[in-house]
């Protein structure tokens, strides 16, 4: 199963999709049944029609176990953002008022309406970190095999003032304790190597062109590394937080498999041999031609 609330949506899994080992569906954070559909895919429950594009039509039934072996969420991030977007656009009240509403009219079919608008106060950010915080429970406590959550990096300053690395979410309160709610917790970091490619000069077509007449450039291939242990981002030196959740005789073999600490996290997962686990991974983008990094990317947590 794939839960989506990004914007790019799943391309590349069309296939997976086509074929029906993924079942895909996507969160509408506009909509009233937003915050009820979280709740109850936690409880286990799964739409009967997720092609329905008008969420108030569709029909959450119970998974059927026997079929579904696991879950990825996409993600701490986009949820995350969608649920503090959902509090302002709906000016909803939890333990405070929306802040600054006003309202813009606009001719809608031949009417005029009124459009509102609000800022988020200081308890929309709580209510978005006990909402991820419980969803994140929620899921990995349902018969899943595998529960994968992605996230997209950041840096924050935490309440001593020192810069810490983490999984992006509405503020900065639960960067540090998203690790904790999963077991393994996985860190993706993207390179761009270059490689010498000979191409035609502007204006010919390569067919056109004698060998001798082509011209060298460079191109970015990107390669990702999956840490699962801290290791330090390569142009500040501060730690990205990474760790598996083995058991104490698993230690030996994980770092002979993985001397480097890094690896694929298919691999990863079978070295570690664990029947059921949930897992987050959150993603940094490095281009490195000597070795600067660029942000975006995506942290793994797992359970």
């Amino acid at each position: 199963m794939l839960l989506s609330a990004d914007g790019g949506g799943w391309t590349p899994c069309d296939e997976e999709i086509a074929v029906g080992m993924i079942r895909p569906y996507q969160l509408d954070i506009s909509h009233d049944r937003f915050l009820p559909s979280l709740v109850v895919i936690g409880r286990g429950y799964w739409p009967r029609n997720p092609d329905e594009l008008d969420p108030a039509r569709v029909d959450f039934l119970p998974i059927d176990w026997s079929e579904i072996g696991g879950m990825a969420v996409e993600g701490f991030t986009s949820i995350g953002t969608g649920l503090l977007l959902h509090c302002s656009q709906k000016a909803l009240k939890t333990g405070e008022d929306a802040t600054s509403k006003f309202g813009r009219e606009i001719t809608v079919e031949g009417n005029t309406v009124m459009v509102g608008f609000a800022g988020n106060s200081k308890a929309h950010y709580q209510f978005v970190h006990n909402q991820l915080q419980g969803f994140t429970k929620a899921i990995t406590s349902q018969p899943f095999k595998y529960v994968l959550f992605t996230g997209i990096d950041k840096k924050v300053d935490d309440d001593d003032r020192r810069t810490i690395n983490g999984v992006s979410t509405p503020g900065k309160a639960i960067t540090n304790l998203i690790p904790t709610w999963v077991g393994d917790f996985i860190h993706a970091q993207d390179y761009s190597v270059p490689r010498k490619i000979k191409v035609p000069p502007p204006g010919m077509n390569a067919g056109d062109c004698k060998p001798e007449q082509l011209i060298e450039t460079d191109v970015y291939d990107k390669v990702c590394r999956y840490y699962f242990k801290d290791h330090p981002d390569p142009d500040t030196g501060i730690l990205f937080k990474a760790k598996p959740r083995i058991t104490h005789g698993a230690v030996a073999a994980l770092a002979k498999n993985f001397p480097a600490d890094t690896s694929s996290p298919r691999r990863i997962a079978d070295s570690m041999s664990i029947s059921k686990r949930s897992t987050a991974c959150s993603h940094r983008a490095c281009s490195r031609k000597t070795t600067r990094s660029r942000s975006g990317g995506r942290r793994w947590t797992r359970n």
